[in-house]
């Protein structure tokens, strides 16, 4: 009853950890790509990953999660996103100062597009293909607190480039976990908290989830307020048929196009661990993501 209790009295804390982004309202953001999550493994779980995380890649999903990982952490992730778009992404995490240390980078390239200018009579005339690119660099420490607690930070320089046009700013994502027992923890996070990029501002997510363990089977769910659109929900389920191989599925209803289901699997060999995540797009296509992590 006490532990009932004390989960009824963290979900409170949820709410209003999460009211806050609620009230900004619906609008523009800029620097979008930091909205499309990294790792397979996450996104095969319905980027229901904020109490989950425990890898390298704790900088995007939330910081906290860096002190759970003893070891050092080589973690990197492709995804063949829709329209020719591609995202990398690469972390390395290492202990340090009674916590552990990260420096990640992730990169979108938006791929080749036709440029057009306005000619005197107003006729579009070409003016040849051009690139368009994003990337960020996050440092970030999470430490362990007494009684279960964690709390991280990551922050680091943002730049997008569109043809010769440059922005750059600073971006950063603040979290907390505080661990239930031996499989059950709760995570809220705030994820990119700045200033703005140009005249829009970031896209500001307050999450907050709970993921446990039951025998074979981790369950996860989140859920998200984000300033630039409505809050939405994300659940994922984790399957380990053996130590070596897991299943995955997962659902978020912030995607628009498809059925917002996704699935995948996971293979761990020694320190070596593969993943893979399938998600549909309905008409737009399909996206492949892979990750790599590596335990020294």
């Amino acid at each position: 009853m006490r532990r009932i209790k004390k989960i009824l009295i963290l979900s409170l804390l949820i709410v209003g950890l999460a009211l806050p982004a609620q009230a900004k309202g619906i609008g523009t953001t800029s620097a979008n790509f930091l909205k499309i999550g990294v790792g397979a493994r996450a996104t095969a779980l319905g980027e229901a990953y904020t109490a989950l995380v425990n890898d390298a890649s704790a900088l995007y999903w939330n910081p906290a999660a860096l002190a759970e990982v003893e070891n050092s952490e080589l973690f990197a992730a492709y995804n063949s996103y829709l329209l020719g778009v591609t995202q990398g992404y690469i972390a390395f995490l290492f202990p340090f100062l009674d916590g552990s240390f990260g420096i990640g980078l992730n990169y979108m390239d938006i791929g080749k597009m036709e440029g057009y200018d306005v000619d005197k009579s107003g006729n579009p005339v070409a003016i040849g293909d051009f690139r368009a690119t994003s990337s960020h660099i996050s440092l970030g420490y999470g430490r362990k607190l007494s009684k279960g607690w964690s709390l991280g930070i990551s922050l680091g320089p943002l730049f997008d480039k569109i043809r010769d046009d440059t922005k750059n700013s600073f971006v950063g994502t603040v979290g907390i976990l505080k661990q239930l027992g031996k499989n059950c923890r709760i995570g809220w996070v705030a994820q990119n908290i700045g200033n703005r990029l140009g005249e829009d501002p970031f896209p500001l997510t307050f999450k907050a989830g709970l993921a446990g363990k039951i025998s074979s089977l981790t369950l996860s769910e989140e859920i998200c307020f984000p300033r630039d659109n409505d809050v939405y929900v994300c659940v994922g389920g984790e399957w380990n048929l053996t130590k070596l191989f897991s299943l995955r599925i997962g659902y978020t209803e912030e995607r628009d196009e498809g059925s917002g289901f996704s699935v995948g699997a996971g293979f761990k060999m020694e320190k070596f661990t593969f993943d893979y995540a399938f998600i549909p797009f309905g008409d737009l296509g399909n996206t492949h993501r892979v990750s790599l992590k590596v335990n020294f």
